[in-house]
């Protein structure tokens, strides 16, 4: 299952800051930081946290726009899924699709 998974997306060595989601716009990928940081902007205000962490989750399983501003910091590794290619892995897999579900639904519970 994770190699089906990790063909669906593209691993990110971020040189400099990377935009993930723009707060209130649909986002365009599913990202998992593995390592390093993430900037978080909301209503204005910012604050960073380190990965492992999905970013995007939201509106990933509920298919609403982001609810944050996201960029990955500079030296941070990350899986980039765009959204077409995940939902087609997904679609072609329930076993992956729950799979990642429970990854996701792990990582909010944190």
């Amino acid at each position: 299952l994770f190699r089906r998974l990790m063909r669906a997306g593209e691993v990110i060595h971020a040189e400099a800051p990377i935009e993930m989601t723009q707060e209130g716009e649909a986002p365009d990928a599913l990202w998992f930081v593995a390592s390093g940081g993430v900037r978080i902007d909301k209503f204005g205000s910012a604050v960073n946290v380190s990965g492992p962490c999905f970013i995007g989750e939201i509106a990933w399983l509920q298919g609403v726009p982001a609810t944050a501003g996201t960029a990955l910091d500079p030296g941070a590794v990350a899986v980039r899924w765009p959204r077409p290619a995940l939902a087609r892995a997904l679609r072609r897999s329930p076993r992956l699709a729950t799979a990642l579900e429970a990854l996701i639904a792990q990582d909010m519970a944190r």
